[in-house]
């Protein structure tokens, strides 16, 4: 049975809102585009499409709950209107909250046969569990108590209780202390040992440089490893010497470059000072003229023999004068 709200009265217009959205068959209807769903009531008609049906509580500010399901079409973003029930102060609409608790107490005797079903299945997995666990509790008892060497009642077999495998641990610990002392007597002796080998170590360690250690020209780490520094030493102030070879021979090395094959008209060494390569080019250049004015020399003096060859000859009628013409092969000097 649903309980609806008692109205009563004469229902006046209590406001206008804005868009609200329902569906048929729905109870909740959706506020749209507005703040809040106020100054609504229980028991006020919620009205739109022409269909009025009354309102059973507010759920949050955008959705309200109708005192039944929607019984018009859907409607989406619709205007509706709320119009006022009972008066809030009208002792009458108490009258709903009195049938819905007394719908509630209705459903209590299906609810307590619920419980009862409920406690029946317990109590019986409680029994199956208490079988279970007292059979657990046989075993474990079993796993616990059975004698040594002897199968754990119930279990494969090869299997042994704790108190088995406690006294093997007891008789393991008679054993361990019977061969204690002995181990502590030979632990003795290794520590006397160990102490002698320490002693030693030590000296071959760090006795004093050039001092004997065990026998006549035995010597201990840090003498060596003094040898060793002085050996570093020496050859660090050598590699530093060799360096300034390394450098000095460099430098002698370009200094000889230099003076090998500096281009023409640069400096060497010093103002005025000139590479082989400097001087052989102008001895070369030298040499080029002398054999250009040798060529022009012969040239010259076959020229002039050929000119008084001519001039001292007899006029045998072929020559009438002297060549006019000649070559100009410079200056002989």
């Amino acid at each position: 049975m649903t309980i609806r709200p008692y109205i009563y009265g004469t229902n006046a217009d209590s406001g206008t809102g804005t868009h609200a959205t329902v569906n048929t068959g729905s109870d909740i209807v959706t506020g749209v585009g507005l703040t809040a769903f106020t100054g609504i009531s229980f028991a006020d008609w919620f009205s739109m499409g022409g269909v009025a049906v009354p309102v059973l509580e507010i759920t949050d500010d955008s959705h309200l709950k109708l005192a039944y399901v929607w019984p018009g079409g859907n409607i989406v973003a619709g205007a509706y209107t709320i119009s006022a029930g009972i008066d809030p102060t009208d002792a009458r609409r108490y009258g709903w909250f009195v049938a819905n608790y007394y719908q509630r107490l209705q459903s209590i005797p299906t609810d307590t046969v619920a419980f009862r079903d409920q406690a029946i299945a317990a109590a019986a997995d409680s029994a199956a569990s208490a079988v279970t666990s007292a059979n657990s509790a046989t075993l474990s008892q079993a796993w616990a108590n059975t004698a040594y060497n002897t199968n754990v009642p119930g279990a494969a077999g090869g299997s042994r209780s704790s108190l088995h495998y406690s006294v093997i641990a007891s008789q393991q610990a008679t054993a361990a202390t019977t061969n204690g002392a002995a181990q502590v007597s030979l632990a003795a002796a290794q520590v006397v040992l160990a102490t002698a080998q320490v002693a030693i170590a030590q000296a071959w360690a760090s006795a004093p440089p050039n001092t004997d250690v065990t026998a006549f020209g035995t010597r201990s780490s840090l003498h060596y490893a003094n040898a060793a520094l002085i050996i570093y030493n020496n050859a660090v102030n050598l590699q530093t010497t060799v360096q300034g070879y390394v450098t000095v021979t460099s430098q002698n090395v370009q200094l000889s470059a230099d003076w090998a094959q500096k281009a023409v008209g640069l400096d060497v060494n010093g103002v005025g000072t000139r590479s082989s390569y400097h001087w052989s080019t102008i001895a070369q250049s030298y040499s080029n003229s002398a054999s250009s004015f040798a060529s022009n020399s012969a040239a010259s003096a076959a020229a002039a023999a050929a000119s008084a060859l001519v001039l001292g000859s007899p006029d045998y009628g072929l020559i009438t004068a002297a060549p006019t013409d000649f070559v100009d092969y410079g200056t002989v000097p």
